[in-house]
């Protein structure tokens, strides 16, 4: 007891001075443009901000279209799905902002033209993936970036749906991303950065989530505690995730889920996985160097768990430069995220935080929350681009690999993307152009088609999809 007194004692010393700030409906391409932002100073504004420096309130109108010929497969988008066929996405964001009140909500509507699909079926683990059709009748009506915080000069509470980010990476975060629509959390938080004698800077956040449902209507939980310090031109962060709950015979609530961080209750039983980044960022030349590492922490048959954790540890690396090849406007990037497990799988076990069902497979309604990839892969990223104050194209290419060990061959995706954006002072107008190729899709194919060079039905599987996006602020 001493102990917990002692951790909620720190917790609120860390969190004086607070002044908590939100990005909401984030993309890649908004992430880049803030950046290069950053360094250039060329004045993109963010309008999707919760909270600024005085009283404020917004409203933005946000809109959707797209026409997608085959699957769904657009990843970190707030979890907007964009299935076979056409239509769009309306909604209305308005954001109140005082002193000591932010308030948020976005009313959304979806209208458009479903197509059939004749798909080979994804199994287990693999069936949440965002090229995986989403069976269920659509919530045509929803409230997203929906939420309140309260907050003075020591502290900041809140409790929303808004989506959230962790980590250094631009395409990837092995552990919380905006892929799947965000879900309804309370949490605590020192809000933006803070000083230590000037020279330190910080962070922290203690979050848990409301009640998901796995598939046997048993309900789980996600419980993050984070803390991020900056010194000069390094970034450390680090942060625990406790997925609990999802077992029917064991007693599980919300009280049990919002401690289990502090008393580590049941803990044999939960996924408990740790994620560590170290982040190089110098604004003078404009490049940005990061490498995270994930590592889970699961009872296999009640045997000591700390043998298995370097088996299926994940890693992030890249960077990111600005102002490239003695041009400000120029930017290009590099992420590579390898999910893969551990080469001894075949003869120790080796499980991955990604293939527990009693948490859906870390998915909340049918998305993953962290990497889009998933179980058992790894992804290859690259962009380069040319942003100014007002126009921005990016070009991206993206390689990824799925069940590698589970199957062989696995399933191969590669993607091409161009993207194009445009934004005056309340305006921004964006136009995505994603041509998609998928390789053994569904693990139809067998050893002898890879030597052979042929290909069992559905196993080649190719989407073109075009997304055109306007945010406009009214006020």
């Amino acid at each position: 007891m001493n102990k917990i007194k002692y951790i909620y004692f720190l917790l609120l010393i860390l969190s004086i001075n607070t002044n908590a700030q939100q990005n909401l409906n984030q993309s890649f391409m908004k992430r880049i443009e803030n950046e290069f932002s950053d360094y250039r100073n060329i004045g993109f504004n963010s309008k999707n901000i919760i909270n600024s420096t005085q009283s404020e309130y917004y409203l933005v109108f946000n809109q959707y279209s797209y026409i997608n010929s085959n699957l769904p497969n657009y990843e970190n988008k707030n979890g907007l799905y964009f299935p076979k066929g056409y239509g769009s996405y309306n909604s209305w964001l308005f954001a109140l902002n005082t002193k000591n009140l932010n308030l948020t909500i976005e009313p959304q509507m979806m209208i458009g033209k479903l197509f059939s699909y004749s798909l080979p079926q994804k199994q287990k683990m693999f069936s949440v993936l965002n090229d995986v059709p989403i069976i269920e009748p659509l919530n045509l009506q929803y409230l997203k970036n929906t939420g309140i915080e309260l907050n003075n000069d020591f502290f900041s509470f809140g409790f929303g749906n808004w989506n959230q980010w962790w980590g250094p990476g631009i395409h990837n975060s092995l552990v919380l991303s905006n892929n799947s629509r965000g879900y309804y959390h309370y949490y605590f938080s020192t809000g933006d950065w803070k000083s230590i004698n000037s020279l330190f800077n910080y962070k922290f956040r203690y979050s848990t989530s409301s009640a998901f449902y796995n598939n046997s209507g048993t309900q789980y939980f996600l419980s993050n505690i984070d803390a991020i310090i900056k010194y000069n031109m390094l970034e450390f962060g680090i942060t625990r995730h406790i997925i609990s709950g999802g077992y029917s015979n064991i007693v599980w609530g919300l009280s049990d889920a919002a401690s289990v961080l502090l008393t580590n209750k049941n803990i044999k039983y939960w996924d408990d996985i740790f994620d560590f980044y170290l982040l190089y960022n110098n604004k003078k030349s404009g490049l940005i160097a990061y490498v995270e590492l994930g590592y889970p922490n699961r009872s296999f048959n009640k045997e000591n768990s700390n043998i298995y954790r370097d088996k299926s540890r994940a890693s992030n690396i890249g960077f990111r430069k600005y102002g490239a090849f003695g041009n400000k406007n120029i930017a290009f990037g590099f992420e590579y995220t390898k999910l893969l497990l551990g080469k001894y799988f075949n003869t120790m076990v080796t499980s991955n935080w990604y293939d527990n069902i009693s948490n859906n497979y870390m998915s909340f309604e049918s998305r993953r929350w962290a990497a889009h990839s998933g179980t058992d892969s790894d992804d290859l990223f690259g962009f380069i681009g040319y942003i100014s104050k007002k126009l921005s194209l990016i070009y991206s290419l993206n390689l990824e690999r799925h069940g590698v060990t589970y199957n062989f061959p696995p399933e191969v995706k590669f993607e091409s993307v161009v993207s194009l954006g445009y934004k005056t002072k309340d305006l921004s107008i964006y136009l995505d152009f994603e041509s998609e190729h998928f390789e053994h899709y569904g693990f139809v194919d067998l050893n002898e088609n890879v030597w052979t060079e042929t290909f069992q039905s559905g196993s080649i599987q190719r989407t073109n999809t075009i997304l055109f996006s306007i945010e406009y602020r009214l006020f």
